[in-house]
């Protein structure tokens, strides 16, 4: 059925865009796009339907992803790439496609492909939005995607297929069939954004960090409730909550939200040592070694809650290793001058902290090693790595309100200053 559709569409779709072309043409009333240009979202539209007739799921998402890049290098084009949209599409794919769908299937770079290029496609169309056909673009790509998570979600056995599916599949060729022959006409010159001042550029970053730290704890939490069994928050570390499987049980849930929660903290911890490279006092040198350790330290933590730990092991546990370069970055953070990170006591007062829970940590794990009179592995080795994780978890929400206070008195001196 999917193939006859696939081949009907196509002699429909060129038969309208090659009648509405000539239309737009014959009417003279406004400029038309160039010809070359449109053949972008064209050849997008002609690459669904060749998905359709591959007949193989990998195959099938290889060149769905071609077809959204297509569209998304037309669109870009047309307006500006919404960066916030495309962050908002990984935080919600990348975990869904890494902790649900590619254990189950095995087809992962296929899967990334066609989620890598989704985001692209609809982040250029909603910065394209305000362009002819831009809002059909932004709603047939959208619908375009929701059912091909459907549909990769079925072929992974993770739900049955929903009779929703095909039917949501099928509209969306219907969109963006309206939204090509919306196109037709040109664009209007995109104007040129307002420059925001420093001090307003940090208090937008210290606020979504902010938003970011406190849904962290609660998609970890939730993993942890929602558990497919009875999960032992003293007995078991955080990474089990993630399991893809429990006893042959399906735990996909709490293997989303754990997996959400660690690329949202990894995403947080990125973000915040990228600002300490910009706004930062330090010496040159030493902000690079801070941006260079935080960010491989949050590309770790993406890659704990990415990797489910009893999908590979090995390369769960070696993600784990961002501890070390996470270090780094706080010791090269707190060794800086005053700034908007907060004054040089402070610094001191956080580096004791730091200092007093590797304290904790290094004596449980040694005496872990003893053979008599020491602490058995379990509940000890749980205890220390939840230990490690909310002294983390404290010191990096710290070190952000810290910066959104600061930033907030830079705002308001700088308007006092200007007379706003």
């Amino acid at each position: 059925m999917l193939k006859i559709f696939a081949l009907s569409r196509l002699p429909i779709l060129l038969f309208l865009f090659a009648g509405f072309l000539l239309y737009y043409r014959r009417r003279g009333k406004c400029p038309c796009t160039p010809l070359p240009a449109l053949i972008l979202p064209l050849a997008g539209l002609l690459l669904t339907s060749a998905g359709d007739l591959s007949g193989e799921c990998g195959t099938a998402c290889w060149i769905f992803g071609a077809g959204h890049l297509c569209m998304a290098a037309f669109l870009i084009r047309r307006g500006r790439f919404s960066w916030r949209t495309a962050g908002i599409l990984l935080f919600l794919l990348i975990p869904l496609l890494a902790a649900v769908v590619l254990p189950s299937t095995g087809s992962e770079p296929p899967f990334f492909w066609l989620a890598l290029c989704s985001v692209l496609s609809i982040a250029a169309a909603v910065g394209a939005r305000r362009s002819p056909g831009g809002m059909w673009y932004a709603a047939g790509l959208t619908t375009l995607t929701i059912s091909q998570i459907g549909i990769g979600a079925g072929f992974a056995g993770v739900c049955p297929a929903s009779p929703a599916t095909v039917p949501l599949y099928a509209v969306s060729m219907v969109i963006l069939s309206v939204a090509l022959i919306r196109s037709i006409p040109e664009a209007p010159p995109i104007p040129e954004p307002v420059p925001l001042s420093v001090p307003v550029l940090c208090c937008r970053s210290a606020m979504i960090m902010l938003i970011l730290g406190l849904l962290v704890p609660l998609f970890i939490i939730g993993a942890m409730v929602f558990y497919n069994g009875h999960y032992s928050w003293y007995g078991q570390i955080v990474s089990e909550s993630g399991f893809v499987h429990v006893a042959s049980r399906p735990n996909h849930l709490s293997a989303w939200l754990l997996s959400s929660g660690l690329t949202c903290a990894g995403i947080l911890c990125g973000w915040y040592f990228v600002e300490r490279f910009r706004r930062g006092a330090a010496p040159r040198w030493q902000r690079w070694a801070i941006l260079f350790s935080g960010v491989l330290g949050g590309i770790g933590l993406v890659g704990i809650g990415a990797i489910p730990l009893d999908r590979h092991p090995d390369l769960h546990n070696f993600c784990t290793l961002c501890s070390v370069p996470f270090g780094f970055a706080i010791l090269f953070s707190l060794l800086t001058p005053r700034d908007l990170f907060g004054r040089f006591g402070e610094k001191m007062i956080w580096l004791t902290y730091t200092t007093v829970i590797l304290s904790m940590v290094g004596a449980m794990s040694y005496l872990i090693t003893l053979k008599s009179g020491g602490l058995p592995h379990k509940p000890t080795d749980p205890l220390i790595q939840k230990i490690t994780i909310s002294g983390f978890y404290v010191f990096m929400m710290g070190q952000i309100i810290m910066y959104a206070v600061n930033a907030h008195r830079a705002l308001a001196a700088s308007k006092k200053e200007n007379g706003i």
